[in-house]
Formats: structure tokens, sequence, C-alpha cells
């Protein structure tokens, strides 16, 4: 009877970690399907409302041109826009502990902006670069040989004047400070902009529904929704601005967090395993001792899975009112299905527990027998 029931247990175990792959090989991604009443949505461009900034706007390039000056044109095109409305600049600096995190980057800063552009040593480095030819006119190989090397040489002097320029700049550079949350997406059809440094959200209001024998259309318009906080769709996140007191302050505490989670992770899943080879070598499997690992390395991994699961949820609580309905936390479900292999380990690792600590009491029972 107890083999049979061993056989059901492992058979379970089996198929649980192999649906588990399963799913995973198939690509399950957690989606939503969502049921609509209509067939086609029709959004009416807003070209003509300065309030959205050019963020509809669209500017035509010919693409009959040699395509080097097709995508020089463009570049100029997207480089001005993004420079007109900086809807995301990735930080010079931060600090993230899954969910949350905090970072600060330069403000106002123009794309491809380097401050070497006005250094008078740079522009006088770069044009003995150009013109090293004329400094060194000679063809024999000795000759060559002297201006590879001046050029190296001076090729790591300009790099290093850079560095130390650009360095510099950032160090008396005014900055803007963020507390940044992750796994947020938006409605369909919203888009994030800036316009006169204040930060909005285009949305879309329906206006009426066209319904026909066979389908429907949904028709609408965007309007300007404003918020506190920028947005990057690129990496789902919310980024709210804070003061730099607040910024190092924070970044101190979730430093110090995170080295708390090195530690404890360290002492369960590498300390105690090794403390319970150790006994084991030393003829002691069965003892209190590698009992009380067991249900340690058990519990620390429950807690760890429970938490990652809902602190994105408890960290929204403080911030729900001021992030609107457009853009949305990821749903539950996925975020408990990307952790479960986190409470199948727990599991093994509490029946391998169970195991040891039913040999203790068959252990103990006899040495009072003898």
């Amino acid at each position: 009877m107890k083999k049979y029931r061993l056989s059901i247990i492992a058979t379970v175990v089996a198929v649980l970690i192999t649906s588990y792959f399963f799913v995973i090989l198939k690509g399950w991604s957690g989606s939503v399907s969502v049921v609509t009443d209509y067939d086609a949505e029709v959004i009416t461009p807003t070209t003509e409302d300065t309030a959205f900034g050019d963020l509809f706007e669209y500017h035509y390039v010919n693409d009959s041109l040699p395509h080097y000056i097709y995508m020089r044109m463009r570049d100029s095109i997207d480089r001005i826009k993004a420079e007109k409305n900086p809807k995301y600049m990735a930080s010079g600096e931060g600090i993230f502990m899954g969910p949350v995190g905090f970072e600060k980057n330069l403000k106002n800063v123009k794309i491809g902006f380097g401050p070497e552009e006005n250094d008078p040593v740079m522009k006088k480095m770069k044009d003995t670069m150009d013109n090293l030819p004329s400094y060194f006119p000679g063809t024999s190989k000795e000759d060559e040989d002297k201006r590879m090397n001046y050029e190296r040489e001076l090729f790591v002097r300009y790099n290093e004047r850079s560095n130390d320029l650009r360095e510099q700049y950032k160090a008396r550079a005014d900055k803007e400070y963020w507390l940044s949350l992750t796994g947020y997406k938006t409605v369909d059809n919203t888009k994030f902009l800036i316009h006169n440094n204040k930060y909005y959200l285009a949305v879309v209001k329906w206006d009426s529904v066209k319904k026909r024998n066979s389908n429907s259309t949904k028709y609408g318009h965007y309007i300007r929704k404003e918020i506190p906080f920028r947005y990057s769709a690129e990496d789902q996140k919310v980024k709210i601005p804070i003061s730099k007191g607040k910024y190092n302050f924070l970044k101190g505490i979730l430093n110090v967090i995170i080295f708390v989670i090195l530690f404890v992770t360290a002492f369960v899943y590498i300390g105690l395993p090794i403390q319970v080879l150790l006994n084991i070598s030393r003829g002691r499997p069965f003892s209190r001792q590698n009992n009380r690992a067991f249900r340690i390395m058990t519990w620390t991994l429950i807690a760890l899975g429970l938490l990652s699961i809902i602190a994105p949820y408890l960290i929204h609580l403080f911030y729900i009112q001021i992030i609107p309905s457009e853009i949305w936390l990821e749903q539950l479900w996925p975020r408990i299905y990307s952790k479960l292999y986190l409470f199948l380990i727990a599991a093994v690792i509490f029946i391998i527990g169970k195991a040891f600590a039913k040999g203790y009491r068959l252990q103990e029972e006899q040495d009072l027998t003898i």
C-alpha cells in the first residue's frame, strides 16, 4: 500500500512539472482574449491640434531618393521629433529590485549632444588628426610608422579628453530623479507625450458605433489627459518624479534591502545545504539541525515567491490615485505562473525535509529502545 501511495505522489509531481514546461514550450503568454461587439475602429487623426505637439505628425520623405540620402533625412526628422517630444530618455544611473527602482538622468539633454563639441583642445586635436598627412608628408616606411604612432597616441588622448569632459558635464549638469515602477501597460491606441514640460496621455474617446448587417465600426477621436509622471511603453515603466534628497534616501534603503536579501539567500540556499551535507558526511544525516535547515529553506522560498508576486500590487496601492485607468498593471495570474517554479522547488525541499524528519524520529525511537 505504501509503495502504491508513493507511486501516485511521484506521478502527480511528474505531471505537474511536465505540464509546466509543456506550457512554456507552447509559448503561453498569459494574455487574456477580449471580446468586442465591433469589427473595426476608426480614430480621427488630430494633426491640426497643437495641444498634442507633433505626436501625430508624419513628415513625408520621397522614397525614390538614394537610400543613404533617404535614411539621413528620416534620421534627422526622427531626431528633431524626439528632441521636441522626449517620451523617454534612458537613465545614466539607477538601481532596481524587482518591480521598483530609482533612476536619474541628465535634464534637457539634446540627442547626440557631446560636451566636447565646444572644447578648443578637442577641436585642435581633431584638426590635427584630419591633417596628419601635412604634418608627416614623407612616404618612406619610417615616415608612415611615425605618422601611425602619432595618430594612435593622439587618438588615445582624444578619447581620454572626451571622457573627462563628459564626466565633468554629468557632475555639474541638472538632473531629473525618478521612482520607477515596472510592469505597466497601456490601453490600446493610448500614447504618451510631453508638451510644455507637462506629461499627458493621448487617449481615445469613442463617439459612436455604426452597425451594419454583417459587421460594425467604432468611431472616435483623441483627447488629452494630464498625468503627473512619465511613461515608457518600450519597457513598460512608470517614472514618478521625486526630489534629489528623496532619491538618495530611498536608493540607500533599497541598497540595504538588496544586500539583506542577498545575505539571506546565500545563507539559506548555499550555507544551509553545505551544512546539511557536512552533517551527512559526519554520519549525522538525521538530526534536529538538518530538520530545521529544510524547514527554513522551504518557508523562505515560499515567502520569496509570494513577495515577488504581490509586491507590485502592494506598491501600486500607494500610487493608485495618480495612475489613471488607461495605464494598468500586469494581471495577477501570469505573474503567479512565472513564479510557479519557486513553489515546485519548495514542494520538493519540503518532501525531502519530511523524509529526513521521519528518519530523525525513527532514530530517536531506536535510541530510546536501546
